[in-house]
């Protein structure tokens, strides 16, 4: 496992006291306060020590407990550099100024959101400090969250990159926080990048493994992570669950392992082989299919017969459904005084003929309400119709 270095500089001062309520006292779910500014049906408070949402990490929630009536927190938000609670109802001005509330945050919700955000931390780490790949975007949520890097990593390198994980789970590595001034932070090395326009900025630090600023919420040591599990690799995204979703996960993706063995008749090491082999016979089953569709529509494009109109050979054929290029290869080269027509099932319509007469059709077709377009050649047109269009009456009539 590599550690970067990160050294501490020296003559460090004094920690800034103008610090947030839930970095000081991230333990604090229930506090007393008064109102003192009220904007519709957002609230500020004299103290607080909800979380505002920033960062990549949801807001918290709670209630708010005033004369005996309960009002929902419903958003949390930074307004002016100052936090403000959204509530459910709006107050009066003159009954709720300087008011006492008793306020109780939802300790569930911050705790699923604090050990998402440190777990956010040590993944973003991870991939830095063993692959030398940065976090560019991080959500934290309730649930589900995800970090998006700089590349696509390989499963071989999630792989490996998991197991550093969960060796920095076990070790319990303390999760802490230290407050520091612009100097401060200018002779110090870190991950990620800061806010230059601040003058306090919090660094939370896992044990000597990994340094960054943030203003998140996080529990106090890796153990109380207790497990990440990645549920989805997309491209440069990844997405995770912690703590006991991630064994609720885990335990639900057993099921369905269990479940998909007994369907392959597979042992779980086999599965992987089983399902390698199930999508190759897919493949190959897909390629005959599309062989075999080809030619039953060579065989009903040729096996038509052209009708006389005026100045025009013309031949409609209803086809299978397969691909509109396969559909004008089949069709080929034909007379200038002749049109062709196919429509496939789900009303996907080719129309071959020369310049003119394509012109014409598409005009009219359109005029009718019929979607559709001319290719760069001039000889093609497609379009879809409805299920009630009866293009081949309408195609008729234009050429007679």
């Amino acid at each position: 496992m590599k550690t970067h270095f990160h050294p501490e500089p020296e003559n460090l001062s004094e920690a800034i006291k103008t610090v947030n309520g839930y970095w000081v006292e991230p333990d604090t779910y229930e506090f007393k306060a008064q109102i003192d500014a009220i904007d519709g049906d957002w609230i500020h408070l004299t103290r607080n020590f909800f979380y505002p949402e920033g960062g990549g990490q949801l807001a918290d929630a709670g209630i708010l407990i005033m004369d005996g009536n309960n009002y929902e927190v419903l958003d949390v938000q930074n307004k002016d550099e100052s936090v403000w609670l959204k509530l459910n109802t709006k107050l009066s001005k003159k009954q709720s100024m300087d008011s006492s509330v008793l306020a109780k945050i939802d300790e569930s919700r911050r705790l699923d959101l604090s050990r998402n955000h440190s777990s956010q931390h040590l993944i973003s780490a991870a991939f830095w400090e063993e692959l030398e790949l940065d976090t560019t975007r991080a959500e934290v949520g309730v649930n589900e969250s995800q970090v998006e890097l700089t590349r696509s990593p390989s499963l071989a390198e999630v792989q490996s990159t998991l197991e550093v994980i969960a060796q920095l789970i076990t070790d319990d590595l303390p999760i802490g926080s230290t407050f520091l001034n612009k100097d401060q932070v200018r002779t110090m090395q870190y991950r990620g990048k800061i806010d230059p326009g601040l003058t306090t900025y919090r660094m939370v630090t896992i044990g000597d493994y990994d340094k960054n600023f943030c203003g998140g919420t996080h529990v106090s040591s890796t153990s109380k992570i207790q497990d990440i599990v990645i549920n989805k690799l997309e491209g440069k995204k990844i997405r995770f669950y912690s703590g006991i979703k991630a064994k609720q996960y885990l335990q639900q993706d057993s099921i369905r392992l269990m479940e998909l063995g007994r369907i392959l008749s597979a042992s779980r090491s086999k599965i992987n082989d089983s399902v390698s082999d199930l999508v190759d016979y897919k493949k190959k089953t897909i390629r005959e299919m599309i062989k075999l569709k080809t030619k039953i529509v060579e065989y009903q494009v040729s096996s038509s017969e052209w009708i006389d109109l005026t100045n025009y050979s013309y031949k409609f054929v209803d086809i299978e459904e397969v691909d509109s290029g396969v559909v004008i290869g089949i069709i080929g080269e034909i007379e200038t005084n002749q049109v062709i027509c196919t429509r496939t099932p789900s009303g996907v319509f080719i129309i071959r003929g020369n310049v003119s007469i394509i012109e014409e059709l598409m005009t009219a077709l359109k005029e009718k309400g019929i979607r559709g377009g001319i290719g760069k050649t001039k000889i093609v047109a497609m379009g879809r119709v409805k299920a009630n269009d009866d293009i081949d009456t309408i195609i008729r009539q234009i050429i007679e």
